[in-house]
C-alpha cells in the first residue's frame, strides 16, 4: 500500500498510520516522509487504515481519519491517497479539591460518527486532545469522559465523569472543558507526616514536615497544625 497524504494539494510530513487486517490486528505503522508519501508492505487481503496526524496525541491541526478500506491483490501495489481536513481540539483541567490530578484518561467521542481521540492528564491535571474530526459549517458535538482508572488499567479512588454536547469546530479550540472529580468511597485516611520540626520565632513558630508516603488514594489538599 502506498500513497500521499496532503492538505490543500501539499504533502504533509509526519502523519502516522495504523493498518489493520481483516482480523482487526495491527500489521504496520507507516509514517509519511518529508513529501507526505508513505509505503507499507502487506500480504494480499483486505485492510482498514487509521490515519492519525497527532501520532498518538501530539499537536496537529489536522483531523484523525478512521475506517479507510483498502484491498491489496497479490503482486500489486494499491495506491491510497489521503486528503486531510482541519480538526478541532478540546482542552481543560481535571482536579480534586482544587488540585490538578495527573494520569486521568480523557476521551472525546463524536456523537455523530463515533470517533474521536484521547490523552492522559499532565502532572498539573491539564490536557488537550488534538485532531478531532469536526464540521467547517457547524459545530460538532462530543461526549468527553474522564476515566481515572483508564478503562480498568489501574485502580482509583475517584469516580468517572462525563460531559455531553461539547461543541467542536474545525480549526478551532474548545477550552475550559474541566472536571472536578469526586471520591468513590475507596479512599482511606492518609499516613502521618514525618520529620516534623518546629522553630520558635518572635510570637511565631515555623513548622516543617515531610509529606506522608501514603495519600490514602486521593490528593492531600491541606494540613492542620495544632499544639
Amino acid at each position: 500500500i502506498s500513497g500521499t497524504v496532503s492538505y490543500e494539494g501539499k504533502g504533509v510530513a509526519g502523519v502516522c498510520f495504523v493498518v489493520f487486517n481483516a482480523s482487526d490486528t495491527g500489521v504496520g505503522n507507516p509514517e509519511t516522509d518529508a513529501n507526505g508519501d508513505y509505503t507499507i508492505s502487506v500480504p494480499a487481503g483486505s485492510y482498514t487504515m487509521y490515519v492519525d496526524p497527532t501520532c498518538g496525541g501530539g499537536y496537529s491541526p489536522y483531523a484523525i481519519q478512521s475506517g479507510l478500506s483498502v484491498v491489496v491483490d497479490t503482486g500489486s501495489t494499491t495506491t491510497t491517497n489521503v486528503t486531510l481536513a482541519l480538526g478541532g481540539s478540546i482542552s481543560g483541567t481535571v482536579s480534586y479539591g482544587g488540585t490538578g490530578v495527573a494520569g486521568v484518561c480523557v476521551s472525546a467521542v463524536n456523537d455523530t460518527i463515533g470517533t474521536g481521540g484521547g490523552i492522559g492528564t499532565a502532572p498539573d491535571g491539564s490536557y488537550t486532545i488534538w485532531g478531532l474530526p469536526a464540521s467547517t459549517n457547524s459545530a460538532s458535538k462530543y461526549t468527553v469522559t474522564f476515566d481515572p482508572t483508564c478503562s480498568g488499567a489501574t485502580t482509583s479512588s475517584y469516580n468517572q465523569q462525563s460531559l455531553t454536547s461539547i461543541s467542536v469546530s474545525a480549526g478551532s479550540s474548545t477550552s475550559g472543558v474541566n472536571a472536578s472529580l469526586t471520591l468513590n468511597g475507596s479512599a482511606t485516611a492518609p499516613g502521618a507526616p514525618t520529620g516534623v520540626t518546629a522553630s520558635a520565632g518572635n510570637a511565631s513558630v515555623t513548622v516543617n514536615w515531610t509529606a506522608p508516603a501514603s495519600t490514602g488514594g486521593s490528593a492531600i489538599t491541606g494540613y492542620t497544625v495544632s499544639d
